[in-house]
């Protein structure tokens, strides 16, 4: 019966060890990232070795150039808002310039 009890004993120790250490890693969090900007028309966003620039932003189609940085030629691509704001949080894009607003006319 010793031996049970100082297995019994290790097996809390150790229990009670695994579990601090547990608690340990649930309180780390981490950084936050920045929220994405709405799309508008105008915008450049990087990602690793693609560059994407915004020509028009409507009401549910963003119509778009998407190529290499080296590209010669770029073709014009349309697809659905939801899927462009997928596609750059998958490739955690960067926005590098904004456009600039327009004064109104009088």
């Amino acid at each position: 019966m010793s031996g049970f009890a100082a297995g019994g004993k290790w097996r809390f120790d150790w229990l009670m060890r695994r579990r601090h250490a547990d608690c340990d890693m649930l309180k780390t969090k981490a950084a936050p990232r920045a929220r994405m900007q709405p799309l508008e028309s105008g915008q450049v966003w990087h990602m690793a070795e693609l560059k994407m620039q915004v020509e028009l932003v409507g009401k549910l189609l963003v119509h778009y150039k998407l190529a290499k940085f080296n590209a010669v030629r770029i073709p014009n691509s349309i697809s659905s808002k939801v899927n462009i704001e997928k596609f750059l949080k998958k490739n955690k894009a960067v926005l590098v310039s904004q456009p600039k607003a327009v004064p109104a006319k009088k």
